[in-house]
């Protein structure tokens, strides 16, 4: 940062148009560096990082108090950067501003394969924070952990559920899906059925998967009480706490079984609970619509069960369907996974939590089931002229959220390139059919300006990747 970036930063401070997500204020003396270990923490371990500001008041962003001994302050914070594991970085900047000196310290993010960042004397598992509404908070126990099975590639997927047996399993959904694996994946059905499953992370010794128990499952809930969906229609706009009122839960429902029944009666639950909305289109004829694009649900839904934590921190934890008069959200335990940001959600290809219960539901419910998730969900909000979805991720829980309110000026928001022909790819397409979708004459500028990116991006793929310019090469959403 430059002196001339800090000044306005001070400005912008002053008239309240700062993020104070990232943007941290200290005074002077002592209250410039008490707890200062929270905030380079919390700063080191959010993505993007964050800024110290000394020498304005965090009690009043108006007024500019500055700091008397800038060198006292700039070895205060090196000193509390190296109490932490990994030693947190910092870059400082020097101004004045109305005749006060003011200095920043810019926390750079921790490499994500170092992270959670801690303080050393509590220990990674109280001395870790995290930045929450302007405020640092301890990170929990189980984000702590979320970031060391990050690190070290644990599968809690892949954990054996004891007391299961194999004959736990739901016979149908059995022979349903080693029917569709003969069908695609025939090498793998030439090994006998013990070695499919233990392969495709369904048994392991006799003994069910907590993925295999989810996946194919007689009653998971059995084995895990609280592993279900509870379901809530609400009739107006927010929910007063456990003790509502009975007249403003309209409905409510707790689905049991293997991912895809409770996906089955949770759509089903949406459905009943939906409005049709009808417009008048431009010759004044009525049309009807859902209230919310039932693709979209489907995603959000399917996306919570595939992505969601199952360790055993959040055994008791449901995932929640709750629909209000303008909104539905769903959520789920176990936020963003890895290296993922909100921002690079539908954009880049994600770090899986669980590979193989994606895997598997490709397998059971088709290709396009597994990992289309966010932009399809984007692209059915635009199709509909609602609002954009709106994603969190904050301690430790993911949300999605579908309003059914219009988009801005009541029009669709145009998709990018990217998007149009991701969604014109979910069925592999040539290169030449995606440059007549774009208009452009020449499929070789298509395919370096656009298609190549997004194969590097994982997020499209070749149907022959070992012969990338065969005439025969088509390309396919992943």
């Amino acid at each position: 940062m430059l002196a001339q970036e800090l000044h306005s930063l001070i400005e912008d401070i002053i008239l309240e148009k700062t993020d104070r997500q990232r943007v941290e204020l200290r005074c002077d003396g002592y209250w410039a560096t008490e707890k200062l270990y929270t905030v380079l923490s919390a700063f080191a371990n959010q993505a993007g990082g964050g800024t110290i500001v000394f020498g304005v008041d965090p009690r009043n962003s108006t007024r500019i108090v500055g700091v008397r001994d800038a060198a006292a302050i700039h070895d205060q914070v090196m000193t509390a950067a190296h109490q932490l594991e990994p030693a947190a970085e910092a870059f400082f900047t020097e101004t004045v501003y109305n005749g006060m000196t003011v200095i920043s310290a810019e926390i750079s993010e921790c490499e994500p394969e170092k992270k959670p960042c801690y303080y050393k004397p509590a220990g990674r598992a109280s001395g870790a924070f995290e930045r929450i509404g302007g405020e640092c908070v301890a990170m929990s126990e189980f984000e702590v952990y979320c970031f060391d099975a990050y690190r070290n590639k644990i599968r809690d997927e892949l954990r054996v559920v004891e007391r299961t047996k194999l004959k736990d399993i739901n016979r149908e959904q059995l022979a349903a899906y080693f029917a569709k694996l003969r069908a695609e994946k025939p090498r793998l059905v030439k090994n006998d059925a013990a070695r499919v499953m233990q392969l495709q992370g369904i048994a392991e010794e006799e003994q069910l998967t907590m993925g295999g128990l989810m996946l194919l499952g007689d009653y998971p809930q059995g084995y895990f009480p609280q592993m279900g969906i509870i379901a809530t229609a609400v009739a107006g706009t927010q929910r007063i706490g456990p003790d509502d009122f009975p007249n403003e839960i309209t409905d409510s429902r707790r689905f049991e079984g293997s991912i895809r029944q409770m996906l089955n009666d949770a759509m089903a639950f949406v459905r009943r609970n939906m409005k049709n909305v009808v417009n008048k289109d431009s010759k004044g004829l009525r049309t009807g619509r859902p209230e919310y694009p039932l693709p979209a649900v489907r995603e959000l839904l399917l996306n919570a069960m595939i992505h969601r934590d199952y360790s055993v921190y959040t055994e008791d934890a449901p995932i929640t369907l709750t629909m209000y008069s303008d909104r539905l959200v769903v959520e789920n335990p176990g936020g963003l996974f890895g290296t993922m940001t909100i921002g690079e959600l539908g954009k880049s290809h994600p770090d899986r939590r669980n590979p193989y219960i994606a895997g598997n539901i490709e397998v059971l419910l088709g290709k396009s089931a597994a990992i289309s998730g966010i932009p399809l969900v984007c692209a059915e909000m635009r199709k509909a002229g609602l609002k954009p979805p709106v994603f969190e991720s904050a301690r430790g829980q993911f949300r999605a959220t579908l309003y059914n309110s219009p988009a801005p000026d009541g029009k669709a928001e145009e998709p990018t390139v990217s998007e149009r022909i991701l969604e014109f790819c979910d069925t592999p397409k040539s290169k030449d059919e995606i440059a007549d979708l774009l208009e452009i004459n020449t499929s070789y500028y298509v395919v370096t300006k656009y298609l190549h990116p997004l194969v590097k991006a994982g997020t499209l793929a070749m149907t022959h990747p070992d012969k990338p310019k065969s005439k025969f090469q088509k390309f396919y959403r992943i």
